[in-house]
């Protein structure tokens, strides 16, 4: 496993039953309504181009 592989390994996200998304970190838990997490990514994707 190199180094990229074992960063994204330490990392989680998921759906939950409720219908809510949660993203773990090493240090961190954070649950966000779908709609939050729509927010959420849409930052991310503007912000990478």
């Amino acid at each position: 496993m190199n180094y990229r592989e074992w960063v994204a390994s330490q990392f989680e996200l998921r759906m939950t039953e409720d219908g809510r998304v949660c993203f773990k970190t090493p240090c961190s838990y954070y649950t966000f309504s779908k709609e939050d997490f729509e927010i959420i990514r849409e930052m991310f994707l503007n912000f990478e181009s």
